[in-house]
């Protein structure tokens, strides 16, 4: 088929080669993210790189529509390779999978205008290089290679000031983990007023009776709590929100929770660990810590009355 400039192309190549370069782009981008798609999960997403690709042989768009689909297919595409779990999870990750399609984008511009090379069309914001297979890879690669030390240099400049050791204990029982200071985790148990972390489910469940792990699944029948009277006072169901909508997440009270950074560390009583229904530990952390955890009792109890007559306010 023709495209711009009367250029061939062959649509088996165009969706191959763009299959491959979304897939490295992905990966790129979850470099810089430092979580680690499925693979079913990335060979999905990056089939839907190459589905996009088709737009190069559809008439002419509005720049704004064209806009628009990238964007729709670009949420898409990072949904399905990342499955974010709140708003701001998935604008970090949009914005890192369009550093990347930047920067390849950029570098593929690069070579063009210094190698001049046959062979290149560009339509509706899709683009078709006529190359060779193994240049179009060699260039794919590189572009890969580059973003991703910039997403290791990202990562040393960045996260590890947000990173904390948490110490988590029950019953005489201790798990120990990595904890990624969220500032968008703003749960707090409305009873109590505590603070909630928010653990992943399979680092967490060491400490819950496996008689339990149904219930802080999702199943929240309290007839499960029925058998064990200790953890029935411990247990609350907080409201949610993540991207997939609102919801409760089972909670409960543990003995305590340390928290340390360098040298300092920090011991909490009052303060509710919530298990999310989904895994979300990338091996780097697997605690959602809540900003308020470094508050003082009587700050949180001035938060707790703040938030309490704001809600009066609104009913």
């Amino acid at each position: 088929m023709e495209a711009n400039m009367k250029q061939v192309i062959y649509i088996d190549v165009l969706i191959a080669l763009n299959i491959i370069i979304g897939w490295l782009l992905i990966l790129a981008a979850s470099k810089i993210l430092r979580v680690t798609p499925t693979p079913f999960r990335l060979l999905f997403a990056s089939f839907l790189s190459g589905v996009y690709s088709l737009l190069i042989l559809a008439p002419e768009m509005m720049f704004i529509i064209s806009l628009l689909i990238k964007l729709i297919l670009s949420v898409s595409i990072v949904a399905v390779a990342f499955k974010p779990t709140t708003v701001r999870e998935l604008i970090r990750y949009i914005a890192a999978f369009f550093l990347v399609n930047f920067t390849f984008a950029g570098i593929m511009m690069a070579i063009y205008f210094l190698f001049k090379p046959r062979g290149m069309a560009f339509n509706n914001g899709a683009v078709y290089f006529n190359f060779s297979f193994t240049s179009l890879l060699a260039c794919a690669a590189a572009a890969y290679v580059l973003v991703s030390l910039f997403g290791l240099y990202l990562k040393r400049k960045s996260a590890d000031g947000d990173l904390y050791d948490v110490e988590i204990k029950m019953d005489g029982k201790t798990v120990s983990a990595k904890g990624f200071m969220d500032s968008g985790n703003n749960l707090y148990d409305s009873f109590s007023g505590s603070p909630v972390i928010i653990s992943d489910p399979d680092f967490i469940k060491p400490l819950i009776p496996k008689a339990l792990h149904k219930f802080f699944d999702g199943d929240y029948d309290t007839a499960y709590l029925e058998l064990f009277p200790d953890w029935k006072k411990r247990v609350r169901l907080i409201p949610a929100i993540s991207v997939n909508g609102s919801g409760l997440l089972a909670a409960f009270s543990p003995d305590s929770v340390t928290i340390t950074s360098g040298e300092k560390a920090h011991t909490i009583t009052n303060i509710k660990v919530a298990v999310s229904r989904e895994k979300f530990s990338n091996g780097e952390y697997a605690v959602l810590l809540n900003p308020e955890v470094f508050m003082g009792e009587e700050s949180r109890r001035r938060l707790k009355l703040s938030f309490k007559a704001q809600q009066e306010v609104k009913t």
